[in-house]
């Protein structure tokens, strides 16, 4: 029996119509490829001509159109008979253009999708991929076939294949093995191919998967590496090919051509070393950190940054002629700086940003006053090299503590100038410093007469009334007629800003109540 001839290639132009004639002949309805549908016949009314209803065309003769074979070209624009347009070997004509149109709208088979994973050297082939649910899933693992394939698990159930991890623990793919009854123009067709070994220049490594998200970056396309040794590509045709090309130089060629297109994408940052560094000259670093760290703590906790000062590895020597001493290196102009810490870069990089801005307010809006301390406990709130009043000026939030020069005389009192960043920071730190007056190596009974000083209300109203240190003592007297007598003798309005310069300070204890009190409580010569 001689072999039936392959059917010749048709264009897409001949398939359309090819389809279009079996859809007329099957339905009734459809248009010809390229033409409209044909018009309706328009009833008559009348005696005559076309006064009668035309009768519909008779049904093509099944005989006569048995044994047509396809034509090579496509029908003439307007013909009627399309029937030369089906391949009719079953000898029923009707039957052969419902055929035609079945496997026009359902069937896969010859347009290039496969029903299984592709072996290697197979090249890339298209698959129709579906999204499914949590429960279809269980059931395919449940009731489906199961294939064991290298790098994974394969669930077949009623023509659709599952493929999990080598565990079967994670959902990587889901696919049909049955191309009857879906509707191609819908569906998901990405591109599939096996790698084999060569997956590791995709994935399984750092390197890999930089390359693999390059490709995806630069085409637009979705890639997938699948532990099975296969790629798949989804996009656009464009976008498809584009990545498919870059793939194919990696696994068939040198990958040279891929690397160069994607070099900037490959750049690899240089590792986070995990903390930031912010200069800051060391006579503002008290007044960034702020009182008992309150501002450096504040940026802390926003931030979720460890933060540290650490000071300059080469320090002045403090001190001034006649044996006075300007704290911490009055000009000196060594810069330590704030340590920034945290897990990721963006973290430290907003640290930095409010160290800096805290800094730059503090600079701009520093003022000036001053309070009088003993002058034998000045070499020791200095410190040696400045040390104490280091530690001073940063736990009390001043920008910068200093001593005036040694008075002459039978004086026991010195000035100490603190700037800081408003008149009430000036107030806080200066209340700092007396605090720090008192030896914490001294008798209990010299601790106990500064505590008896701080509370001791007849006195300070005597005082304040202009009486001398030694005057005898008002009776009955409170704190709230020690707060009255001060308010008498230097009012409630705050100084004038041009006695809070560095040339002209404010006197601290004549704005704040309790700094006056602990400055007279100090500065009052213990007895013997």
């Amino acid at each position: 029996m001689p072999s039936k001839k392959a059917p010749p290639t048709l264009t897409p132009e001949q398939i359309a119509a090819k389809r279009a004639a079996a859809m007329a002949m099957f339905g009734g309805g459809a248009p010809a490829a390229g033409g409209k549908a044909p018009a309706k016949p328009k009833p008559s009314s009348g005696d005559g001509e076309g006064g009668a209803p035309t009768p519909p065309p008779p049904p093509p003769d099944s005989a006569a159109m048995a044994g047509m074979k396809l034509d090579s070209a496509a029908p003439a624009s307007g013909a009627k008979d399309r029937s030369d347009w089906i391949d009719d070997d079953d000898g029923d004509a009707t039957s052969a253009a419902a055929k035609y149109v079945a496997s026009t709208l359902t069937d896969g088979t010859g347009t290039g999708h496969a029903t299984k994973l592709p072996s290697v050297g197979a090249g890339w082939e298209r698959m129709v991929v579906i999204d499914t649910t949590a429960e279809l899933y269980k059931k395919a693992k449940k009731e489906g076939t199961l294939e064991t394939v290298e790098g994974g698990r394969i669930y077949n159930r009623k023509g659709v294949a599952f493929l999990t991890d080598a565990e079967g623990r994670e959902h990587l793919l889901t696919w049909r093995t049955d191309l009857k009854g879906v509707t191609l123009g819908t569906a998901e067709q990405p591109y599939v191919r096996a790698v084999g070994a060569k997956l590791a220049l995709l994935d399984k490594s750092d390197e890999g998967k930089r390359m693999l998200k390059a490709i995806a970056t630069h085409t637009g396309a979705t890639l997938l590496a699948l532990p099975t040794g296969h790629v798949t590509v989804d996009g656009t045709e464009e976008q498809a090919d584009a990545a498919r090309s870059l793939v194919d130089d990696l696994v068939d060629g040198t990958g040279n051509a891929a690397r160069e297109k994607l070099g900037a994408l490959l750049v690899v940052a240089a590792p986070w070393s995990g903390s930031l560094e912010v200069p800051c000259p060391q006579e503002w670093a008290g007044a960034v950190i702020g009182r008992h760290g309150a501002g450096i703590k504040a940026i802390a906790s926003e931030t979720g940054c460890i933060i540290e000062y650490i000071e300059p590895e080469e320090e002045e020597e403090g001190g001034t002629e006649g044996g006075g001493a300007e704290g911490g290196g009055a000009e000196a102009k060594s810069k330590g700086h704030f340590v920034c810490k945290h897990k990721f870069e963006s973290g430290c990089r907003v640290a930095v940003k409010r160290i800096e801005d805290r800094l730059a307010l503090l600079q701009r809006l520093d003022v000036s006053g001053y309070v009088m301390v003993p002058r034998g406990c000045v070499g020791r709130l200095i410190g040696s090299k400045g040390a104490n009043i280091k530690l001073l000026q940063r736990a009390s939030g001043a920008s910068r503590l200093s001593f005036d020069k040694e008075p002459g005389g039978r004086s026991v009192t010195q000035a100490c100038t603190v700037q800081a960043s408003d008149l009430e920071a000036c107030v806080t730190a200066a209340r700092v410093v007396l605090e720090a007056v008192p030896d914490p190596n001294a008798s209990l009974e010299h601790k106990a007469e500064y505590q008896r000083r701080l509370e001791a209300w007849g006195q300070i109203v005597a005082v304040l009334r202009g009486g001398e240190r030694d005057a005898p003592p008002v009776a009955d007297a409170t704190r709230e007629m020690a707060l009255q007598a001060h308010r008498d003798k230097y009012g409630t309005a705050p100084p004038p800003s041009e006695n809070q310069t560095k040339a002209n300070p404010a006197e601290l204890a004549s704005f704040d109540f309790d700094t006056w009190v602990w400055q007279w409580a100090v500065c009052t010569p213990l007895r013997a």
